[in-house]
Order: C-alpha cells, then structure tokens, then sequence
C-alpha cells in the first residue's frame, strides 16, 4: 500500500512539468500551423513547420516530456502536412 500511496504522489509531481511540456507543443503546433499573425513573425512560422517536419532527438523528447509517443505525433504531423499539399 506504501508503495501505491508513493508511485500516486510522485505522478502528481509530474502534473505540472507534464502540462508544462505539453504547453510548448502546443505551441509549437500553434506556429506551425495557425493561420493568424498576430505579432508572430512568418519566419517563426516556416522555423517550426521544418522543425516538426524533422524527427530530432529534441523533438523526440519533447514529445515523450508532454506524454506521447514521438513516433505517433511525428505521423500524424506528416499526414497533416500532406493534407495541406493536397488543398493547394
């Protein structure tokens, strides 16, 4: 019981680091992928549509940090950038 009691609190702790990381990817995704400029750079903007078009060590772990599978986010992230061709 002690040890199910531990394992809860320290999930807990992770809470916020885990909202923290999935913040940043959503921002990430937010530059990448919003059509609104407000104050936002367009170069911001291709900066994080290569960033996602590439699987890095970095991008992997920050998508293990918010709780994904890197592998899962990165197919996904392609098939939208393919449906994106596609529209054009």
């Amino acid at each position: 019981m002690v040890d199910l009691i531990k394992s809860v609190v320290k999930e807990d702790k992770k809470i916020p680091e885990l909202k923290l990381w999935r913040a940043v990817l959503g921002q990430l995704f937010d530059d990448a992928f919003s059509n609104t400029y407000a104050g936002k750079n367009q170069n911001d903007k291709q900066e994080a549509r290569q960033y996602l078009q590439h699987m890095h060590r970095d991008y992997a772990k920050l998508c293990e940090n918010a709780g994904f599978d890197p592998k899962y986010v990165h197919k996904k992230v392609k098939t939208y950038f393919m449906l994106e061709k596609l529209k054009r």
